[in-house]
Parts: structure tokens; sequence; C-alpha cells
């Protein structure tokens, strides 16, 4: 094993695969704090961006590689492998969801993505044009 992988356990833990909106079953088969190994009935392409839906939680990684049914996924944030096991994962201390979660007592923190911020922009500003056009005929 190389130097920079860290230990993986082997378990097996249920979960929803959500891949472009459209959800399937999949299965947990080992974990590390940074990635998953999962098998899933659709197996996504290297490269997909993925949410692992699991009874608590949302887990968003990126698939790394593909064989047959099974594939890997690092993850966007460190997760503590030992509250997979029990059903309760969480973000790991440090991390940008922990820190998120930190500063928003409440828990209703939501993260906006670039693509988000940048198309709640556009609505603004076509909203803005078309009064500026709709100020323009009335006067």
């Amino acid at each position: 094993m190389s130097k920079n992988r860290e230990e993986r356990e082997r378990l097996f833990v249920r979960a929803h695969l959500r891949v472009r909106g459209k959800d399937c079953n999949a299965s947990i088969l080992d974990a590390s704090s940074r990635g998953l190994s999962m098998s899933a009935e659709r197996v996504p392409p290297r490269g997909e961006i993925v949410e692992v839906v699991l009874a608590r939680s949302v887990l968003v990684g990126q698939v790394r590689w593909t064989r047959a049914d099974q594939f890997g996924v690092i993850l966007q944030d460190r997760i503590d492998v030992a509250a997979l096991r029990q059903g309760q994962v969480a973000p790991q201390a440090g991390t940008r969801a922990s820190a998120a979660r930190a500063g928003n007592a409440s828990g209703s923190h939501q993260k906006f993505a670039l693509h988000d911020v940048l198309f709640l922009a556009a609505c603004a500003l076509g909203g803005v044009v078309f009064l500026v056009q709709a100020f323009r005929t009335w006067i």
C-alpha cells in the first residue's frame, strides 16, 4: 500500500446515489475519511459529481474510478468513518461543511456553488433590463 493512501475500513452501508437529479440504490463497500468505494445499480462515469444520500446526511463527491458495478468517490469533505458505520456520518472538524455548521448555530446554512450565484446574478440583471424597458415604453 502506498504511503500516501489512508487505511480503508471495510463496511457495508446502504445508501441512495443521486447523479444529475436521478436516484438509484447503492452500497458503500469501504471507506476512508477522504473517500468511498461503492457499488450501484447504475455506475456513474468517471469525473461525475455525485451525492451519496444516507439516512441522516448527504455526502458530495466526485467519481475517480469505475470498474464493472463498482466505483470510487473522493469526498468534498472528510468524514468520520466510525460514525458512518453507525449511520451518523458528519463532516470531521476543520472541514468546509463543519466550519459552515459552526458558523450557523441554527444548522440552516446553505452553501451556494459558483453556478448558483451566477444564475441568481443573471436573473437579477434580466429583471433590471426588463424593468428599464417597461419603464421606457410607459413614458
